[in-house]
This record gives C-alpha cells, sequence and structure tokens, in this order.
C-alpha cells in the first residue's frame, strides 16, 4: 500500500515559531490538522488521532522565513489504517519545536500563533495527491469439480472454469486451453463449453500406446477490467485408468505482460477414480479381405483395475486354432495392474463366411473375490472386386477410308472401387486410364480408325485394382468388314449396294456365282430351242 503524505503549507513564518499539526481520522477518512500534540508517539492501533510534532529548524539567524513547506510521510502503521481516498501528506522528518506556541484546529486548515503573527491568522493547506497508475491486464483462472466422492467407470462430472481479469485495462486475446486427464475422460455434450458467449473447440486424438486424449480450446475473447468469465466442461469417466485424475487448465491474454502470467494462469482439479477388479480387451484385424485370403487378428489383453489378475484366458469363435500368446509383460502366470498381454490367431476366409465376418472374442481373469471378463468386436469385409468390358465399332462396314470409332464401355460389377483402370487395345495401343471407378459405376472411353482395304479385328482389355491391390481384367472385340462401293452407294454403312469382301463371305459369294452360273446355262439353252422353227421354215 502506497504511503500517504500530508503537505502543510504558509505563507510567512517567524523566526521562533513553531507548527504542531494533528492528523486526526474521521469516520469518513477525513485528514485535519489540530493542536495539542501528545509528549509521546502513541500507539497508532489504538487510538484516533495521532499528533505529531512538527519543529521548523532556521539555517541562518538572518530573518523571517516565508512561504514556508513542510511535507511528512506518515508511519507504515498509520498509512494502513487511511482509506484509499485519503491522499493527503505530513513531512517525512519531524522534530520538536516550541511547544508554547498554538495552532487551532479546522478542516482543511491550519492556523498558528506567534509573537510576530496576528492571532488567529489563517494559513491554507494544500495536498499533493497520490496517483494510482492503471494496472495492465493481469489474467487468473480457477477450476473446480463437483465430483463427489470416489468417482467409477461410466460416471459423469462437470468442470467450471472461471477466468478473471484484475487488471485496470482491458484484456485482449484471452484463451483458455483445458486438457483432461489422457485416458480417463472424455467429454460429453450437451452443455457444448463456450467462453464469453463463443463456442470453445473439443478435439479428440490417440497419443503412443493408444491412449486417447481430448483437449478444450477456447477464445480468443476480451474482458474488462475485473470482469469473469466461465467455462463448463461436462466429462464421462471410462474407467480405463484409476486412482487420482487430474485435470489442468491455462490461461493467457495476447496483451498481458509477461510478467502478469504467474501461478494464478494455472489451475488442477484433482479427482479420484475407483480402482476395482478390472480387464480390457482389445482385438484388430484387417477391415478387407478376399475369399480363400488368410487373415491375422491380433488381441490386446490389458489389466486395467486395481488387483492383479490369474488364469487369463482369451477365445475367439473365428480363430481357426486357439489363440497364441506370443507378449506376455514380465513373463509370469499373473497379469499385474496396468500389464498388457498380447495373442494373434489365423482365419481363412470362405464362402461361408458371407460378405461381412463378425465375431465377438472374450477373455476372462480371476482375482481373490471372484472372475472379471470383457469382450470385443470385430468386422472384416469380403470384398468381390468385378471389371466388364464392352466394346463397340460404328459403323462395323464399309469401304475403304471409312471413319470407324471404337467405344470402350468399363463397368465395374463388383461390390468395391477399382482404381487405375486401364483401357488397351491390341491394334491401337493405350487406349486411357480410368483414376477410380465405384462399385457399379460405368465409364466409356473412345478411339478412332480410318478403314484400310481389308477388313480388321481387334480386341480390346480392361484393367483394374481393389482396394487390396487385387486386379481384375476383361477383354472384348469388334471387328468392320470392307465392302466395295458402287456408283449410287452410300459407301459408309455397307448399305450402297456394294459386295463385301471379306473373309466371312466368301462361301456366299461362291455360291451366288454357281447359281448365276446355273442360271445362265439355262437361259442359253431355251435361247437355242426357240431360235429352230425360225430355220426350218427358211
Amino acid at each position: 500500500m502506497r504511503a500517504k503524505h500530508r503537505s502543510v503549507a504558509r505563507q510567512g513564518l517567524v523566526l521562533g515559531s513553531i507548527i504542531v499539526g494533528m492528523l486526526a481520522v474521521g469516520q469518513a477518512g477525513t485528514v485535519f490538522a489540530g493542536a495539542a500534540p501528545p509528549v509521546d508517539s502513541p500507539d497508532p492501533s489504538s487510538v484516533d488521532d495521532v499528533q505529531p510534532v512538527i519543529p521548523v529548524t532556521p539555517s541562518s539567524s538572518a530573518g523571517d522565513a516565508s512561504a514556508i513547506e513542510i511535507t511528512e510521510q506518515l508511519p507504515v502503521e498509520i498509512s494502513d489504517q487511511l482509506p484509499p481516498e485519503v491522499t493527503e501528506q505530513l513531512p517525512e522528518e519531524a522534530t520538536s519545536v516550541d511547544p508554547e506556541a498554538g495552532c487551532a484546529e479546522e478542516v482543511d486548515l491550519v492556523t498558528c500563533v506567534s509573537d510576530e503573527t496576528d492571532a488567529g491568522a489563517s494559513i491554507p493547506t494544500h495536498a499533493a495527491e497520490a496517483v494510482d497508475e492503471p494496472t495492465p491486464p493481469d489474467l487468473q483462472v480457477s477450476k473446480t469439480s463437483d465430483a463427489d466422492g470416489i468417482l467409477h467407470d461410466g460416471d459423469d462430472l462437470v468442470y467450471t472454469i472461471t477466468v478473471t481479469n484484475m487488471g485496470d485495462e482491458t484484456a485482449t486475446g484471452v484463451e483458455v486451453v483445458d486438457i483432461l486427464s489422457p485416458g480417463a475422460q472424455g467429454v460429453a455434450f450437451p452443455p457444448f463449453p463456450t467462453l464469453a458467449g463463443k463456442a470453445c473447440t473439443v478435439t479428440s486424438s490417440v497419443l503412443p500406446g493408444g491412449v486417447p486424449h481430448a483437449e478444450v480450446r477456447c477464445g480468443p475473447v476480451s474482458l474488462d477490467p475485473g470482469e469473469s468469465a466461465t467455462v463448463t466442461v461436462r466429462v464421462i469417466v471410462d474407467g480405463t485408468f484409476c486412482g487420482a485424475i487430474t485435470n489442468v487448465v491455462d490461461v493467457e491474454g495476447r496483451n498481458e505482460p509477461a510478467a502478469n502470467v504467474r501461478d494464478d494462469n494455472h489451475a488442477e482439479a484433482t479427482d479420484e477414480v475407483a480402482c476395482v477388479p478390472r480387464i480390457r480387451l482389445s482385438k484388430e484385424g484387417p477391415s478387407f479381405a478376399h475369399a480363400g485370403d488368410a487373415i491375422t487378428y491380433l488381441f490386446t489383453v490389458r489389466n486395467n483395475g486395481g488387483v492383479d489378475l490369474t488364469n487369463i484366458e482369451l477365445s475367439d469363435p473365428k480363430c481357426d486354432s486357439s489363440p497364441t500368446l506370443f507378449d506376455d509383460g514380465n513373463g509370469n502366470t499373473s497379469l499385474a495392474v496396468g500389464e498388457r498381454w498380447t495373442f494373434e490367431c489365423d482365419h481363412t476366409v470362405t464362402s461361408s463366411d458371407g460378405n461381412v465376418i463378425h465375431n465377438v472374442a472374450t477373455v476372462t481373469g480371476d482375482h481373490e473375490g471372484g472372475t472379471v471378463t470383457d469382450r470385443d468386436t470385430h468386422e472384416v469385409d469380403v470384398i468381390h472386386p468385378s471389371i466388364d468390358l464392352e466394346k463397340t465399332a460404328t459403323p462395323s462396314s464399309g469401304p475403304t477410308g471409312t471413319f470407324i470409332v471404337y467405344t470402350y464401355a468399363v463397368t465395374n460389377t463388383g461390390d468395391t472401387p477399382l482404381s487405375d483402370v486401364s483401357v488397351t487395345d491390341d491394334k491401337l495401343g493405350n487406349v486411357g486410364v480410368i483414376a477410380t471407378l465405384a462399385a457399379g459405376a460405368t465409364h466409356e472411353l473412345t478411339s478412332q480408325i480410318t478403314l484400310g482395304s481389308s477388313p480388321i479385328t481387334n480386341v480390346a482389355t480392361a484393367t483394374g485394382e481393389d482396394r487390396l491391390g487385387r486386379s481384375v481384367d476383361d477383354t472384348d472385340s469388334a471387328s468392320v468388314t470392307v465392302v466395295a462401293g458402287t456408283g449410287g452407294g452410300t459407301g459408309g454403312d455397307g448399305s450402297g449396294g456394294g459386295s463385301p469382301f471379306t473373309g466371312s463371305d466368301t462361301d456366299a459369294l461362291a455360291a451366288w456365282m454357281v447359281i448365276l452360273t446355273a442360271v445362265g446355262s439355262v437361259l442359253l439353252v431355251t435361247s437355242r430351242k426357240r431360235s429352230r422353227p425360225h430355220a426350218e421354215c427358211a
């Protein structure tokens, strides 16, 4: 606390005069000057009035002094009794003066009498006010938990975080970071955490070792001098860990000076989770497989309770043989508190497994009070990749020089996406690549050629991979025939009246030649028979 002072000014003081001041602390905190000082300094804690005697010692005897100002600092004990609004000052040093001179007591006025001055002359006083400098932002945070006694798995509790700006200036960029006890708690809704009306951000992650972790971040917001804001965080105890769990919170402001960042910017709340016999099973395996694949399941058994366990047994109906223990922690037959054991087993996927392999694994462990058990499930999607290619040529025939367009329709006929689907043509080479083809989707590619003088048949192949890297493919072909155009033909689609010259039409052409030859012979014989009567008539 600042020391309080009082200044007493006098316009003139005759050599040998005295000034006696009395400081009276009234009910309203008024400080005034007075007379009749005590001989000894009283105990400030036992009296209401303190009357310092102020000596004036001239530096020479040359004459009277004028414009005298005396300033004295109050003792700390007295200063502590003064209200904040009292800012008057007394001189820092005080010695004895002539006690025969007297001063009359008035509020804010010192009246002194001497042989050289008129009795009752008034000399006004003045006060040197002590101005309080505004303090910069100073944040503090507190945290409480509404937990009542020891917590158990599944219990919920509420943390209340209160942030206050203790400074005289507005705190800006105020941010709160609340870190939950790793593995022991998860944030629950509602309510959703907010700070000063602004929604917080809740993030969850997994720390090394598979330990879940959650934190709440709030802000930035601004807090006026003396203003407080609260954050309410509701959490659920998951029972993974037992014993003491500590939730910590920190607050900082953008304009809070480093000197004000102290222990009160950090707060903690600790609760107790009951340590009872528990066992925890985690099962892992592939998410996808094909019929005929051999898959491996991995099991982790952990003692997350408060007592050691024995006779650990693990079973899984989808294991082709009993699970094998390949890591038993410390090597003994007891699963100690916090210890982990690891098992594995294999299974070959068959058609009888269906499209989804769902199974439940079970683990048990004994303790003095009985048996604890836990289960975990896992699912494997059995996928069936498949692809279909349809190739067509338009037109399918025409004279030399006809422009032919090939269309390649690729369809994913399986139940899983395909990637890097490529289409190639044995005559044209690479046709194109489809980056991803969803199950049931169709995508078309095209290529073009100009028909030569010979018929053409070419084969296309579509190939793609499923999410496990298995490749599937399909082929299809298309043939184009060459026709000889005639005068009135259209030439482009084989309908112009020309005869097709292809290997597949050779037999038909020969048949027509035989028929035409026979018809010609009949006509020739008939013509000769008709000409004979005319000869006879001649």
